[in-house]
């Protein structure tokens, strides 16, 4: 539902579990606050969600909440965005999202932003501190080739390469990438994330010009060429603030985002007072366990 809405999609991802409640009037004690079968309710009826979707977030918002600050201002942004990108269709949209008005996407945005706020804080320097390389390489293929042949045909493509020959014609004559090899093996600008490990990490670690030494990735044998080089500190604002994105989306995408809340869950000795909830805010390595 676009991007205004991702934080929705997260939320769904991180907490996709089932519902119930019994006749306790506490359903949730925390350091951070007890969650009521009252309270619990209450939100339900705005979010038209399941209720342990429902009681996850009450808690883990209220556990943030000590910790982090979100401002009404903050609020409003991503509700402005919301509006601009579904235009007319923002009551549908809504609905959609299970949100039953613009009050429920307020309440819902607030700890959508505290959960954004924690994976923020957990950003380091070197995640941060990404450069922006654009890349292109020469792969050739192992799959259901001759391992020995594949390194020994890639070991000679670099020697040419090293030699002095053009890097975009080899790339069109010997590469086994098709999306890349009429390009002159040009892959693009390298996000953290999207491409294999190894790839990733030999490429952001190229100078413009400089060439890799060969990369072997479950695809293949690569040689890697930066073409152009920007550093941290020389990107502009909105690309610095683009690049912090990013490195979120990837703790969000590799399951980082996840272990972050279970701590801050965990730090906050959540304790279920409901059986039927027993078992919601255990780590999922625990509760396969049970």
């Amino acid at each position: 539902m676009k991007k205004a809405f991702v934080a929705i999609a997260v939320s769904t991802s991180l907490f996709v579990l089932s519902a119930c409640g019994n006749n306790s009037d506490t359903v949730v004690e925390s350091s951070a606050g007890n969650v009521t079968k009252e309270e619990l309710y209450t939100a339900m009826k705005t979010s038209k969600v399941g209720g342990s979707d429902t009681l996850k977030l009450l808690v883990t918002e209220k556990v943030l909440d000590k910790k982090y600050d979100v401002t009404d201002a903050e609020i409003d942004e991503e509700i402005k965005k919301v509006k601009e990108q579904t235009g007319e269709k923002f009551d549908m949209a809504l609905k959609q999202a299970g949100l039953k008005d613009e009050a429920a996407l307020k309440k819902f945005l607030n700890g959508q932003l505290l959960i954004q706020k924690a994976i923020e804080e957990s950003l380091t320097e070197e995640e941060l501190n990404t450069p922006k390389v654009k890349v292109s390489h020469i792969l050739i293929q192992t799959e259901g080739k001759d391992a020995a042949a594949a390194e020994a045909k890639a070991k000679e493509i670099k020697a040419k390469v090293d030699a002095g020959e053009d890097f975009a014609t080899l790339a069109k004559e010997h590469s086994e990438d098709d999306g890349t090899k009429e390009k002159g093996g040009d892959v693009g600008t390298i996000v953290p994330g999207q491409m294999v490990p190894e790839f990733e990490a030999a490429a952001l670690k190229l100078k413009t010009g400089e060439v890799s030494d060969l990369v072997k990735s479950k695809f293949g044998y690569h040689i890697i060429k930066a073409t152009e080089r920007t550093e941290y500190s020389e990107l502009s604002e909105a690309e610095q603030k683009a690049a912090k994105e990013q490195a979120m989306q990837v703790k969000y995408s590799n399951g980082a985002a996840e272990k972050i809340i279970q701590k801050e869950l965990d730090d906050a000795k959540v304790e279920v007072k409901d059986d039927d909830f027993k078992d919601l805010f255990k780590a999922p390595e625990e509760a396969e366990k049970k």
